[in-house]
């Protein structure tokens, strides 16, 4: 990394490295992980744009995982002023749950069903 003007400067290589550590923090199990995020996202919120649905988790799952973690509700709290979608209680209530059980899910992500999820939500 080299500094210009008291700005840091990270090579293509860099970048890439920190874009891999990242998703690999976020998606631990990859691509199959995200896509069961997405489903799972998306039968609980229908009516709410996918890619929305996953910027708002992903920013909270993201403040929940760095080094400086924060709690779910400290995370969903600073993601309320700058959120792409519109935040509701019913919102948060399922975000938080399915992000609880991805914490808890292991490489062969058993997931519980959306059903099971909404249950937990009421």
């Amino acid at each position: 990394m080299a500094s210009f003007f008291g700005m840091e400067v990270r090579s293509k290589e860099e970048k890439e490295q920190d874009f891999a550590d990242y998703s690999k923090r976020i998606f631990p199990f990859g691509e199959a992980q995200k896509d069961r995020i997405s489903q799972l996202l998306q039968g609980l919120f229908p009516q709410e744009n996918r890619q929305c649905l996953m910027v708002y988790y992903v920013s909270i799952k993201d403040e929940m995982t760095k080094r400086a973690a924060k709690s779910f509700e400290a995370a969903a709290e600073s993601q309320m002023r700058t959120s792409v979608i519109r935040v509701t209680p019913e919102l948060v209530r399922g975000v938080r749950a399915i992000i609880m059980a991805d914490l808890e899910a292991g490489e062969d992500l058993s997931y519980p069903t959306i059903q099971e999820i909404r249950e937990k939500c009421s």
